[in-house]
């Protein structure tokens, strides 16, 4: 769900926060009280940009935010550091198997895009997806030299991701299958009714082994005005996103929560209807029998407050994602741990930032005008 953000000038103080960080991360030395905590240095950054390209993104709000926000940030990083890769991805990643957003359009695998507002590729760093700060010109091709020209050509990669991608904002997924998934599957199909992964995406594997160096800097922000939603991969979760009754053409609901979810969505009382009561909970209350509507359960409000309204939880749990920006090992989906590429060359975790450039609901910032009328200018 859409909800009204700030102006997006608002953005430029997490812009300059984020510069901020850039700056600690390259302190060779931090006093805490009477303890002396030896930092590392990187005299290079690995940026990635993250955008939003659902359907109603408006493409004035990327080109203001890019000019306002993004642009600065790029700048002020250019004027410190002389190495920089700068690659972005979507938070579309596709129907997990359901059937909306099925198309093409819907899913961009999170690879790196290069698609500008024309539709025409935008050139790259030796075709490989992202672009090159290159000061000194050091690198064979040399990348750019000419700040205003980089901004530019990002500037039209940014604003060229469009919004023509899935409502159901895969945000956290995406950059996680970009830089951290052991072995990202090709596509997920359903296999006799299960969602399943199939094949292995060696384009986006490609991408990241030229993109990802063992010795930068790694900066992850997210642009985005929409909570996540980031399906588990794997058995029916993919009907958390299900339009229609599979193989039919009349709308499909999900099964309601039993009565315990009300109370409590953590409880072990707490399950879908579709499942079987757990043995000593009361199901006294329990409306089985009635199915949810339309207006009880709207397919733009699926990823909300799933436990609570469904008696499932649908999402990812957020430990697969702190995992991946901290531990040197992660599980490959398949009961296996693997190395976690972000770390697999020895990068220290002080050398990780992940920041966010994101809407915040208008309630939270609104003051009430002379008339008694909510105001956020």
């Amino acid at each position: 769900m859409r909800v009204r953000v700030a102006p997006l000038q608002r953005a430029l103080a997490i812009t300059w926060l984020l510069l901020g960080l850039v700056a600690m991360a390259g302190c060779q030395l931090v006093s805490d009280l009477h303890d002396y905590t030896f930092l590392p240095v990187a005299n290079k950054v690995d940026l990635l940009l993250v955008v939003d390209t659902s359907r109603g993104t408006i493409l004035a709000d990327k080109v203001e935010l890019f000019d306002n926000a993004i642009g600065g940030l790029v700048a002020g990083l250019a004027n410190h550091v002389d190495d920089i890769h700068v690659g972005v991805i979507s938070n579309s990643l596709g129907s997990y198997g359901a059937d909306t957003c099925a198309d093409t359009a819907a899913n961009d695998h999170g690879r790196l895009l290069s698609r500008g507002t024309s539709g025409a590729q935008v050139a790259t760093y030796r075709d490989m997806g992202f672009l090159v700060w290159d000061r000194n010109q050091t690198h064979s091709p040399p990348g750019y030299d000419d700040l205003a020209a980089l901004k530019m050509q990002l500037r039209e990669i940014v604003v060229g991701a469009g919004s023509d991608g899935c409502g159901f904002e895969s945000t956290l997924e995406a950059w996680y299958r970009f830089l951290v998934e052991p072995a990202p599957s090709a596509d997920v199909k359903l296999v006799d009714g299960v969602a399943t992964p199939t094949g292995l995406d060696t384009i986006l594997l490609q991408q990241r082994a030229a993109f990802l160096r063992p010795d930068s800097l790694l900066m992850v922000v997210v642009l985005s005005d929409e909570n996540d939603c980031s399906l588990r991969v794997g058995a029916q979760n993919y009907l958390a996103l299900q339009l229609y009754q599979p193989g039919g053409t009349q709308p499909y609901h999900l099964p309601p929560a039993r009565a315990a979810c009300a109370l409590n969505p953590q409880s072990p009382c707490c399950v879908s209807c579709a499942q079987p009561s757990p043995v000593g909970c009361d199901d006294s209350g329990d409306m089985c029998y009635k199915p949810l509507t339309g207006q009880e359960d709207p397919i733009n409000l699926r990823c909300f407050d799933q436990k609570r309204r469904f008696g499932v939880d649908f999402l990812t749990p957020i430990d697969r994602y702190v995992a991946g920006l901290g531990a040197r090992r992660v599980s490959d989906g398949v009961g296996n741990l693997r190395d976690n590429p972000i770390f697999a060359h020895g990068r220290d975790p002080h050398l990780v930032i992940y920041g966010s450039i994101i809407g915040v609901p208008w309630q939270d910032l609104a003051r009430r005008n002379d008339s008694g009328e909510p105001n956020i200018e």
